[in-house]
């Protein structure tokens, strides 16, 4: 009998995901990653969990990776700290930044898309971030002249979350959705 329907069997609200959760990260650990993307995640975890081995006490930490834009980070076990140089909390910041700001835009342009029956696919983005102008250019060469600028604009606010009036002042600013 599987692990898993023994405890089901036996009642004691046993949960398969938390079985398999902890069955992958087990195999994983065992495997030597440092980085590591559960199978079944209870939370949202956009950039998975931070492992951080404790060098006095050997203790295997976990973190989210956004606890690397604090200053420090104490061991679970022992109490030993670890000093987080302000280079790698402003690297972590902009990562993080940007793995949050491609999730809206991508809902963003999915939406244009949909509403309009037209395809981004070979649409050329600048990385890391697109502002409102070079959106509205890609958006109006792949329709041509079916559609004007007034109502890709009006698209782009009911799908940003953001005023008609905003979009035409912010335009060369980047899309923060």
């Amino acid at each position: 009998m599987h692990v898993a329907d023994r405890h089901a069997h036996k009642g004691g609200g046993f949960s398969e995901t938390k079985y398999n959760r902890r069955r992958c990260n087990e195999e994983v650990m065992n495997e030597g990653f440092r980085y590591f993307t559960p199978i079944f995640a209870e939370t949202d975890l956009r950039m998975g969990p931070w492992l951080y081995t404790c060098p006095q006490c050997g203790a295997k930490n976990y973190f989210q990776v956004s606890a690397m834009l604090s200053p420090e980070i104490h061991c679970h076990e022992c109490g030993f700290v670890k000093m987080n140089p302000p280079e790698v909390r402003e690297r972590v910041g902009k990562a993080l930044e940007e793995h949050k700001w491609y999730a809206g835009f991508l809902e963003l342009i999915l939406a244009i898309e949909e509403e309009l029956g037209i395809s981004f696919e070979d649409a050329d983005f600048p990385q890391p971030f697109v502002t409102w102008r070079r959106l509205l250019e890609v958006t109006l060469l792949h329709t041509g002249t079916a559609i004007t600028a007034m109502q890709v604009i009006t698209i782009m606010a009911r799908y940003g979350d953001i005023t008609e009036m905003d979009i035409r002042e912010r335009l060369d600013e980047p899309i923060l959705v």
